[in-house]
């Protein structure tokens, strides 16, 4: 069974030009930089899954730095929209990558969903979406399914982006249970690590690529993510490896500390969220399927 190496990357929030920042951080360079720890760990040939907010407004010229960015360095990516997309836009900017919405590889598939809705901040799933969705886990009978898709479908137990749950998310969960074969649900949004059960099915969403949210919070508080702490900076990612056996590329130390949630016995989904830090020196949280 082939293997397949996923990078999660979500909410870059690009602007028009490398030189707009959100909350202090200049998002092209947390994002740049972000691509370079990757490559520095090993993994220039993963597949990217970028899972929403691509751009800060929009921006045209947000999805044309991106483009240019990764077409420069020949990467492969995967891209759904968010609340600060515009899927029309995106289409016609990112030239190079056109949308997949489903990408099947060996005895796995990734379904792609929109969660977004214009505007508004919080998460639904159209009817349109949902037709697609149960038409593509139809497509996806014979495989093992990673869902990616913006917002969360559960609560991060932060007041003020619970409110912007995924309202009809029962609807999906009943789809992807009838399925049987759905492993895990990635997300973005929340700018912050999380991870708990949806009912049978495992969530995960990925910290920003820039300003992280606080845990917890009642209110929007915000923290930047490429920040200096002791001299070193630091990027969030997550990376996921959809093989048949669990692959080690972690450092010994951190596969030792990593906490195992479950097994899959007949094929196994791997995560890890990894803090990379520019003097190479690397800290790990990892989490297991």
């Amino acid at each position: 069974m082939s293997t397949v190496h996923i990078t999660q990357i979500t909410d870059l929030h690009l602007g028009a030009n490398e030189q707009e920042t959100l909350g202090g951080v200049t998002t092209f360079e947390s994002f740049n930089a972000t691509l370079q720890a990757s490559e520095d760990q090993g993994r220039a040939d993963s597949l990217l899954l970028l899972t929403g907010d691509l751009a800060s407004d929009y921006q045209a010229g947000a999805y044309q730095l991106l483009n240019k960015t990764l077409t420069e360095k020949q990467r492969q990516a995967l891209w759904l929209p968010g609340n600060h997309d515009h899927l029309e836009t995106m289409e016609a900017n990112l030239t190079a990558f056109p949308r997949v919405r489903i990408y099947e590889a060996g005895a796995w598939g990734v379904l792609l969903l929109d969660s977004s809705k214009v505007g508004q901040p919080g998460g639904h799933f159209s009817e349109a979406e949902l037709q697609f969705a149960e038409q593509g886990l139809k497509q996806l009978t014979d495989k093992f399914v990673l869902v990616a898709v913006h917002h969360s479908p559960v609560l991060v137990n932060s007041t003020w982006l619970d409110q912007q749950q995924i309202d009809n998310h029962q609807r999906l969960y009943d789809l992807l249970v009838a399925h049987g074969q759905v492993k895990a649900v990635v997300t973005g949004h929340v700018h912050q690590h999380h991870d708990s059960l949806w009912g049978e099915i495992p969530v995960y969403s990925t910290p920003s690529s820039c300003v992280q949210f606080e845990r917890h919070s009642h209110d929007l508080v915000s923290q930047t993510n490429l920040q200096a702490i002791a001299g070193w900076t630091y990027m969030m990612t997550a990376v996921w490896i959809l093989g048949s056996n669990f692959s080690r590329i972690l450092p010994s130390s951190a596969i030792a500390a990593a906490p195992v949630i479950s097994h899959v016995t007949e094929c196994q989904l791997s995560a890890y969220l990894s803090s990379f830090f520019s003097n190479q020196s690397t800290l790990t949280s990892a989490l297991w399927l």
